[in-house]
């Protein structure tokens, strides 16, 4: 169903009754994505295949979706997530082993480190923002998701952490490659390197998190806050600048200015240009990206 002003509607993926995927709950004109992962003594979610699979899926189906303006992501229950399920590794480590040729072997794990990769890119690569909503822990996996979001805040008792040091793996699916630019290059070390765990504020000092708040609620209440606001803008625009700003982190300042030179070119003259919704209306919004399963 469309989201209106006056109604929030719930998606629910099926696999939502065992405790593991992504819930979708609309509210006016953003989107809450939240996580149920597969529960673990004390009931602190980890993230399993499914979780995985459904992270990329869901993103692609916003893409597709022109009613959702932002998106936020945030965990059920007690904490956003304590990581990957070792399970994870332990069914994967079996599947390798069966082959007999290292170089084939090979090949399939680099395969599984891609398609782990590609799920969490999907965050960020998604047209709208997204927005991470963080309470209780935020281990490994969890650091990798919100890296890829646009935005995150935490409470200031949550525990935060780049964790894969400790089990054995170098992170391979997006923190190392996202966190310098967000914290800079030797905290982003420190953090590797030692697998500490970090409080909410310690986050936020840091900049890993853009602000830190006392309480669970309050957390809430501010990101929907801020998700409400950036869905009242321009669709067009707002897509546009978040593009602009990934471009730009991966590029020189001049390959930077000549894409956004690019885009302006072709979306300047827009119907939203100096308007202002007026009260109960809201702008236009964008039509999906292509399905290319509905084409012949």
């Amino acid at each position: 169903p469309k989201c209106s002003q006056a109604v929030t509607c719930t998606l629910s993926m099926s696999c939502c009754t065992t405790n593991a995927g992504i819930r979708r709950r609309r509210h006016e004109c953003h989107m809450q994505l939240i996580l149920f992962c597969s529960p673990s003594p004390p009931f602190i979610q980890q993230v399993n295949i499914t979780m995985w699979r459904e992270v990329k899926q869901v993103f692609e189906e916003v893409n597709l979706d022109e009613s959702v303006r932002t998106v936020v992501l945030r965990g059920a229950g007690k904490s956003f997530t304590s990581g990957m399920d070792l399970s994870v590794f332990e069914t994967l480590g079996k599947e390798l082993m069966s082959n007999q040729c290292g170089g084939r072997r090979a090949l399939l794990a680099r395969s599984y480190i891609r398609f782990f990769q590609d799920c969490l890119t999907a965050i960020e690569s998604c047209r709208v923002p997204v927005v991470a909503s963080i309470h209780g822990h935020c281990i490994g996996a969890g650091i990798d998701m919100i890296c890829a979001c646009d935005l995150a805040y935490t409470t200031d008792d949550a525990v935060l952490s780049v964790k894969e040091i400790d089990i054995g793996i170098v992170a391979d699916v997006g923190t190392l490659q996202r966190i310098e630019t967000l914290v800079g290059g030797r905290i982003a070390k420190e953090l590797a390197y030692t697998g500490k765990n970090i409080s909410g504020q310690e986050a936020a000092a840091m900049k890993l998190c853009n602000a830190s708040l006392p309480t669970k609620e309050e957390v809430e209440a501010t990101v929907q806050d801020l998700a409400a606001g950036m869905a009242s803008k321009s669709p067009l625009v707002l897509s546009g600048t978040k593009e602009t700003i990934n471009y730009a982190r991966d590029h020189t300042v001049a390959e930077s200015l000549e894409q956004v030179a690019l885009l302006n070119a072709s979306l300047l003259m827009n119907s939203d240009l100096g308007k202002r919704p007026k009260p109960g209306k809201t702008f236009a919004p964008l039509p999906g990206f292509l399905d290319a399963s509905k084409l012949d």
